[in-house]
């Protein structure tokens, strides 16, 4: 595109386009082809598909303004080329055109109007902006290039990038983020420009050369150009951009990255199943996640635990409205009642059912009552009318009342070590139904009704639409009876050791209306500020909220110091999200990929209970940065400033300040043990039979061996082994004799065992004898060994009882 403005610097005259040459399908004619600065953008940013070539030094003005001129000379050999041959160029033109027939018209309307864009005028606005060849000589700007930049400034920029890329300070943002790009210029850095957003991957219209064309007109549009393109081959050390715009394969990695490859923990069905095993990292004062509860229901297992986690809730919301309506001296009992007595029984039923099973008292054999699904449901009805319509039971007796109220009280009390949630689950059973990988609150609904939540998941299909169930908080902390959350920032810059830096500051955003338990608007429940600014505020609203929705943490600690927390902050409120934050992420460590230079910014929405303890809810990558109010506008900026000090400045000084980032958690690794190259080998010696015994064929293990290993070597213990060892081997030709055998040594009480022993009976149809425990190729005598030892135990017992004095030897039978 830029030929003709060469050539008419070098000759003062302006000359003819030509059309003559006829172009392939798709490709605008030779003159109106741009140079190589534009036909073939520099790659650079993002998607960041190719790694840069490893010989990565600035290329200097004289290259590239000779590379221009090479390429305005081969566009006008190509043109005069073309003027011999144009009438007849033109007509085969025409005839292909029409044999290409209907399929390819719009191709051919393309290229008539760029022909007639030309003849219309373009060339005439072109002709207006050329300067005459006396000017071009006499001016400082560079007529031969197409950069609106004088001789001095490309010198200038030239120095500047070459120390850059010596320095290894280059870097490309892609999107809007005006203070990582001041932060690092500062410093010294040179941003390559992204230039692929103005040529995308279709065809290039002529309208889009046009545009570019218009912005070379500015200055710093000019300087910007200029710079990417003396960038060109240097490789990019800082790259900040979202995950989508990054090819990981091809990225070279020593590129600091400002994202990690891959990270599910920012999606509901991640967090959702990485905090189900949270309890395996929980370390006191360090890591302990408090989340409510939540289940994948496009899951069918997860379906099944949460329809079951609903129903019992609904028995324990409705023991709770019980107590609570009684304590309160409300009437909850008519004569005109609709729901029965037997509600209550039911519900007090499945809370003792669900103690027994945490106690596990079902292994001892009691079964639970079988509970069928219309059973269920008509429980259901019933909590629905008392809980949701205000509606009451049948009169009672006051005895009655009485039974029921202790009945509930006894059972909630029961259930509440193995219901960790029970003060924040409320009475109405309200659950937020996600999808599973959505932002800024979008699709997200809140229910009160089984039916409703079920219905809401079958109408999609599960294999493309994931959704996530969450508890909702139904007791939380509310400031002027609003309803509010706290977006908590922090860094990871290292998966393996992990990494975590919180941000000292933080900021609530304020729903627009008041809080509500039985209105289920989005307007209500969802804090989200595009949510929020959907809506106006309700005149209804205390006047000391602001009218932007947010606070910053200063204005809540002020806020907590008249209502009596004044140290909360730091000793609760803090203290917890920095724990919840450290054990997600400790239990999502196993499923992140580890990649050197890389890091992220989080952002973490946190809800408070009545007794001011933080809730994680979910984890964002990408947080908004906009300056949407006067509190982000201030904080968005200086976080995104903190960000390069703890990634820039601290690796270059360890003692950098990093601004309002704190080191939250450094995970300890141990370091491996040095290779020293030695041989290490263990040897060992076989433990030879003691002379003069026979090893045991028929058995293993022979009992005489045992008990010699495991008594004493006196030889009183010794020769009482022997006799009974003999004694034993003799009954093998009088088994079931009541005469027993006798021995003949001189020891009485061997004798009173022999006689204790027959008695008792050493047949092989004793009680005590199992032939299923040893093999069919033992003999009678072997059987009868190990038959003594199944009753007395082992034969060092049986040998302790003979070395007692007393008659109480005959235990050994």
């Amino acid at each position: 595109r830029e030929a003709p403005r060469r050539v008419m610097s070098a000759t003062g005259s302006s000359p003819e386009p030509d059309r003559s040459t006829p172009s392939p399908e798709g490709e605008p004619p030779p003159d109106d082809d741009g140079g190589d600065f534009l036909s073939q953008p520099p790659d650079v940013g993002g998607p960041v598909s190719s790694t840069p070539e490893p010989t990565s030094a600035a290329a200097t003005v004289d290259t590239i303004l000779e590379e221009d001129e090479e390429e305005g000379s081969s566009a006008q050999v190509q043109r005069s080329e073309g003027v011999e041959d144009n009438k007849e160029n033109e007509r085969v033109a025409k005839g292909r055109r029409r044999e290409r027939g209907e399929k390819k018209c719009e191709r051919d309307g393309r290229r008539r109007r760029k022909e007639d864009w030309v003849e219309n005028g373009g060339q005439r606005r072109r002709r207006t902006r050329r300067p005459s060849s006396s000017a071009s000589a006499s001016s400082s700007t560079v007529a031969s290039s197409p950069y609106n930049i004088s001789a001095e400034r490309m010198k200038e920029l030239r120095d500047i990038v070459e120390k850059a890329a010596q320095n290894q300070k280059t870097f490309t943002i892609l999107g809007r983020y005006p203070s990582i790009r001041d932060a690092l210029k500062s410093r010294g850095w040179v941003q390559n420009f992204d230039l692929n957003k103005l040529m995308s991957g279709r065809p290039r219209q002529l309208e889009d050369n046009v545009a570019v064309l218009a912005r070379l007109q500015s200055a710093d549009e000019s300087e910007r150009l200029f710079v990417s393109r003396l960038l060109r081959h240097t490789p990019i050390s800082f790259l900040w951009a979202t995950s989508e715009n990054i090819d990981w394969n091809t990225l070279c990695k020593n590129t600091l990255v400002s994202r990690f490859p891959r990270v599910y923990f920012t999606t509901k069905v991640g967090i959702c199943t990485y905090l189900q095993h949270s309890h395996w990292f929980c370390e006191e004062g360090v890591s302990f996640t408090k989340f409510p509860r939540c289940y994948n229901i496009s899951n069918g297992d997860d379906l099944d635990i949460f329809v079951r986690d609903f129903r019992i809730t609904a028995c324990l919301g409705l023991l709770k409205k019980l107590i609570q309506e009684v304590d309160e001296d409300k009437d909850i009992f008519s004569d005109t009642g609709k729901i029965p007595l037997k509600a209550v029984e039911f519900a007090v039923k499945r809370c003792w059912e669900v103690v027994a099973k945490e106690e596990h008292e079902d292994i001892d054999g009691v079964t639970e009552e079988q509970v069928w699904d219309h059973q269920w449901d008509q429980f259901l009805t019933h909590y629905y009318q008392f809980v949701h319509d205000n509606l009451k039971f049948i009169d009672a007796v006051p005895t009655q009342i009485h039974e029921m109220y202790a009945c509930a009280k006894v059972a909630l009390e029961s259930i509440a070590p193995h219901w960790p949630q029970l003060h924040m689950d409320g009475t109405n059973d309200l659950w937020i139904v996600k999808p599973g990988a959505k932002s800024r609150g979008r699709g997200i609904l809140v229910f009160n009704k089984l039916e409703d939540i079920v219905s809401r998941v079958s109408t999609f299909n599960s294999n493309e639409v994931r959704f996530v169930v969450q508890k909702y908080i139904e007791r939380p902390l509310l400031i002027y009876n609003t309803k509010f959350d706290i977006r908590q920032w922090f860094l990871v810059t290292s998966v393996y050791p992990l990494t975590i830096w919180m941000y000292k500051e933080s900021y609530l955003r304020f729903c627009s209306q008041l809080f509500s338990l039985t209105n289920m608007h989005e307007s209500v429940h969802l804090s989200n500020n595009a949510i929020q600014c959907k809506y106006k505020n309700t005149q209804k609203r205390d006047r000391a909220l602001p009218d932007e929705n947010m606070w910053d943490c200063y204005t809540f600690k002020t806020y907590l110091r008249t209502i009596g927390f004044s140290d909360s902050w730091e000793t609760v409120i803090y203290s917890g999200m920095r724990e919840s934050i450290t054990g997600a992420l400790l239990a999502a460590q196993e499923h992140m990929e580890h990649r050197r230079n890389c890091f992220e910014l989080y952002g973490a929405d946190f809800m408070l209970t009545e007794d001011l303890v933080p809730w994680l809810i979910e984890i964002n990558s990408s947080p908004c940065m906009s300056p949407t109010t006067s509190v982000t506008a201030r904080m968005c900026s200086q976080c995104l400033e903190d960000v390069i000090r703890v990634v820039i400045d601290k690796r270059i000084d360890k003692d950098a300040d990093t601004g309002m980032f704190e080191l939250a958690y450094r995970q300890q690794v141990s370091n491996p043990q040095p290779y020293m190259g030695m041989n290490l080998t263990v040897k060992g010696n076989r433990i030879a039979r003691a002379q003069g015994t026979k090893p045991n064929r028929t058995s293993k293990s022979d009992p005489t061996d045992v008990a010699d290993r495991e008594t004493t070597s006196s030889p009183i213990v010794r020769e009482a082994i022997k006799r009974l060892s003999d004694e034993l081997d003799g009954r093998r030709d009088s088994v079931g004799d009541d005469s027993g055998c006798s021995s003949s040594g001189n020891d009485s009480r061997l004798n009173t065992t022999s006689s204790g022993g027959s008695s008792s009976g050493f047949s092989e149809g004793s009680s005590g004898f199992s032939s299923r425990s040893f093999s069919s190729t033992r003999s009678p005598a072997t059987y009868k060994k190990h038959s003594c030892i199944r009753r007395t135990g082992s034969i060092s017992q049986a040998v302790a009882r003979l070395s007692r004095p007393g008659p109480t030897a005959s235990a050994c039978s």
